[in-house]
């Protein structure tokens, strides 16, 4: 099938669809930045279509930096049905790790369910790390770290119910024929 442009050659936007494979062929149309289609000028958007299944995955772009803000994926069981079986959202965007997902949403519009997990995390010795995550019953769970000598690896994990699992880290020397290396 190969790849073109559907605006034509000469605009500098870059919408296009392309398909592959002979025995099961895909799809697949990028839309983006304000085209025609009504996106937004801040997001753009791949369509997978495969044997009458398709799949939107629509990200949403902070301007300044470039960077993902917000990725949704929606799956349809049928070319034509005007509701996905279902959407899973990752939303991103730590001042300090814009990378960092700060939140999971699982929706399943035909049923009205959704289940959504949040993320807090922190940034410490250079990483990002995770404290707490809330479940979509809103019960929370969160992860310490307390040991000086392992900065970013977690010593416990605290329920929703205050049970605490605690933990901690042993550091082997390795030796080798120049002298011994380690902790």
């Amino acid at each position: 099938m190969g790849e073109a442009n559907l605006l034509g050659e000469t605009s500098s936007v870059r919408l296009s669809l392309r398909g592959w494979g002979n025995l099961v062929p895909y799809e697949y149309t990028y839309r983006g930045f304000g085209e025609p289609d009504a996106l937004a000028s801040d997001e753009f958007q791949i369509v997978v279509l495969r044997e009458g299944y398709r799949s939107v995955m629509t990200y949403k772009v902070d301007e300044p930096t470039g960077l993902f803000s917000r990725l949704e994926t929606e799956y349809f069981a049928d070319r034509g049905d005007a509701q996905p079986e279902w959407r899973l959202r990752y939303d991103y965007g730590l001042d300090d790790d814009p990378l960092a997902i700060t939140g999971v949403c699982l929706v399943y519009p035909l049923e009205n369910l959704s289940r959504e997990w949040r993320y807090s995390d922190i940034r410490h010795a250079g990483t990002t790390l995770l404290t707490s995550v809330s479940d979509p019953t809103n019960v929370r769970v969160a992860v310490e770290y307390e040991h000086a000598a392992y900065p970013v690896l977690p010593s416990a994990i605290v329920d929703g119910s205050g049970n605490r699992w605690e933990w901690t880290y042993s550091c082997v020397l390795f030796g080798s024929l120049s002298g011994a290396r380690g902790c």
